[in-house]
């Protein structure tokens, strides 16, 4: 990432903004129903909104030299059960990474990556889990992200 880019930490008055930066970003990996995205955002701004307010969820951008905002990633901060891996009984899920059309293949995902890792680290958190797109796939891979035996249903109609 060059120096015409900077990070900034996300604050509760950046809800609405991940909320815009997760909407597109489900909007380029599916053709979702905008109703189920309307409905979405209504809830994720609530969610979001609390959870940066706790603390419980941490973000970053970044922005360019006109102070736009052109990428982004959060950090979920999910109490658990202690286990083996999380023994603290905290894992952080890896959420909202996007990066608008213009600005990729900059690095500038990566260093969000790197960034959101290192706070993680540092705040005692032992493992991070993400849902990887098949585009983001490939930089998780390289950032050592592996497949795990995770299962899921959905119990909404298809």
């Amino acid at each position: 990432m060059d120096n015409a880019f900077q990070v900034w930490f996300a604050t509760v008055d950046d809800a609405s903004l991940i909320v815009r930066q997760r909407r597109v970003m489900f909007e380029e990996i599916r053709d979702f129903d905008p109703a189920r995205l309307d409905a979405m955002d209504a809830n994720y701004n609530v969610w979001v909104t609390d959870l940066l307010s706790s603390g419980n969820y941490v973000g970053w951008f970044v922005i360019n030299e006109a102070q736009e905002v052109v990428a982004g990633a959060g950090l979920w901060i999910q109490r658990l059960m202690p286990n083996p891996r999380e023994a603290s009984g905290y894992r952080g899920h890896v959420v909202n990474v996007y990066t608008e059309p213009d600005y990729r293949h900059r690095g500038l995902a990566r260093q969000l990556m790197v960034t959101l890792t290192d706070w993680a680290k540092a705040h005692g958190i032992t493992s991070l889990t993400l849902n990887a797109s098949d585009y983001g796939r490939p930089l998780y891979e390289s950032l050592g992200f592996e497949q795990d035996n995770h299962m899921i249903k959905s119990l909404l109609d298809n």
